[in-house]
């Protein structure tokens, strides 16, 4: 009797200490749910005008019914597009620590702070997008003590109106996780299929009066470092894209539109923070890119931005995010030129272009001394660099064939008549090229080649006088500022 005692005794104050847990953290569960909104819609701000988008979303209307062992949650995703608004609710249950219920059920029994379950819910603009009972989009999700945040995405909606004429098709799943503040994430999502179209009777000669944009079996990997909070934009970061195909098509009622597909894709882009610099690295590769329905080739592309101050690049990055007209600030002028005085590096190996006849390939490499602006003068301007190289190599065979398959699309010319005008239009390049020493040609290709050497600026083997120089760096700059 005495045991059985003991027993309940343990038994009840293991319920009373479960019940007190579960509604203390209830209201820590309340108060992280709340900033965890708030950061969401800074993220978002932050990212859509970064990239100059004319829309606002917006996680609104946010609500929490606390209850013992589990709350209530819902909020609205509030989307403003130019000439309409949209709201998306969402709601579900927020399982309140130290042992949520949702959890003890899968017979998952470690800690948390709170374990929730979101989904969309009907109103007049998703109804459509229920092809059953079951939610078309699902988001799960759980904080742990150790203030990490892990969760898990679905979602499966068909032709589901957007607005007004448009639609979209998506089937995505995807697991994410990383801590409180944002830091040290990472996501992995699988896209079997998106699509997105939209047909526009009332659109202005000008204006898109049909689109489509189609991803097929693309995966998205992202993985994120610490974010500090001196440099919230400078952080390491690794991002890895692929798609088994990318199509893009459009049209006014003017011109039918150019489609682009893209097959085997892959977009990596990666950053590392190291002291007081940060590298960049961008990789884009495709197995073969059709522009109007004309295979151009293979892709290669290899691109790095090196040697970057890394606090500059922080506030070039917050300026643009702030000035979306992209017109250069103060602040961000003062960036720019402190990025430039602190020895950057492009290098671009290779830009390649491959088809059956040959390449078509360019490389470069320009790196900057330690620049001191203030004694920069004409006559030693390339004291700037401590590399410039700069390359092109292009097959003539494979160039010709690439001009002789525009014309047979674009003049609906049959291929013997197209092979002509293509053998016309190189010739005549080549002379005026070769008359400008613009390029150099050899029995299969065309070459241009910069190169700093020792004893100065070569350009196709013939070392520049230093008026040259100046005015080739002048046309640089021009054509980089346009």
């Amino acid at each position: 009797m005495k045991k059985l005692t003991l027993a309940l005794s343990a038994v009840i104050a293991l319920t009373a200490i479960w019940t007190g847990g579960a509604w203390y953290t209830g209201k820590v569960a309340e108060a992280e749910f709340q900033s965890q909104m708030q950061r969401a819609n800074t993220e978002i701000a932050k990212a859509l005008s970064a990239n100059d988008v004319r829309i606002q979303v917006k996680m609104d209307n946010v609500r929490f019914q606390r209850g013992w062992f589990v709350s209530e949650v819902s909020y609205d995703t509030v989307v403003e597009l130019p000439d309409e608004k949209v709201s998306v609710p969402f709601n579900g249950a927020l399982y309140h620590g130290p042992l949520p219920l949702n959890q003890i059920k899968r017979f998952d029994f470690a800690p948390a702070i709170f374990s929730a379950e979101l989904e969309i819910a009907r109103n007049d603009v998703t109804k459509d997008w229920f092809a059953s009972e079951q939610s078309p989009l699902k988001n799960a999700f759980t904080l742990s003590y150790g203030q990490r945040l892990k969760g898990k995405t679905e979602a499966n909606l068909r032709d589901a109106k957007l607005g007004e004429g448009e639609y979209f098709t998506l089937n995505l799943s995807g697991r994410y996780e990383l801590d409180k503040n944002g830091n040290n994430s990472k996501a992995n999502i699988e896209v079997k299929e998106f699509t997105r179209k939209g047909i526009k009777p009332n659109a202005t000669p000008e204006e898109v009066a049909e689109y489509v944009i189609q991803l097929k079996n693309a995966e998205l990997a992202v993985e994120t470092g610490e974010r500090s909070a001196e440099l919230p934009n400078v952080f390491d970061l690794n991002y890895q894209f692929k798609a088994d195909e990318i199509h893009l098509s459009g049209q006014t009622q003017q011109d039918e539109g150019v489609p682009i597909t893209v097959k085997n894709a892959k977009f990596d882009f990666f950053a590392k923070v190291k002291d007081s610099v940060v590298d960049y690295r961008i990789d884009n590769n495709a197995d073969s890119l059709h522009y109007d329905e004309i295979n151009l080739g293979k892709l290669i592309n290899h691109w790095e931005f090196n040697h970057l101050d890394a606090k500059a690049m922080n506030t070039l990055i917050s300026e643009a995010q702030a000035y979306p007209d992209k017109t250069l600030s103060p602040a961000a002028e003062t960036a720019l030129s402190t990025i430039i005085k602190h020895q950057p590096q492009l290098k671009i190996d290779p830009m390649l272009l491959i088809r059956e006849q040959g390449n078509l390939e360019m490389k470069a490499n320009v790196a900057l001394s330690e620049i001191d602006l203030a004694h920069l003068s004409q006559s030693n301007v390339l004291g700037i660099f401590s590399a410039l190289n700069w390359t092109v190599d292009v097959n003539k065979a494979a160039l010709k064939d690439l001009l002789s398959a525009i014309a047979q699309k674009q003049d609906n010319l049959p291929k013997n008549e197209a092979d002509k005008q293509a053998d016309a239009l190189l010739s005549d390049f080549i002379m005026q090229a070769k008359n400008n020493n613009f390029l150099t040609e050899d029995e299969t290709s065309l070459k241009l080649v910069l190169n700093l050497e020792k004893d100065g600026l070569h350009f196709n083997g013939t070392k520049l006088s230093e008026k040259e120089v100046q005015m080739l760096l002048f046309a640089l700059m021009i054509n980089l500022e346009q």
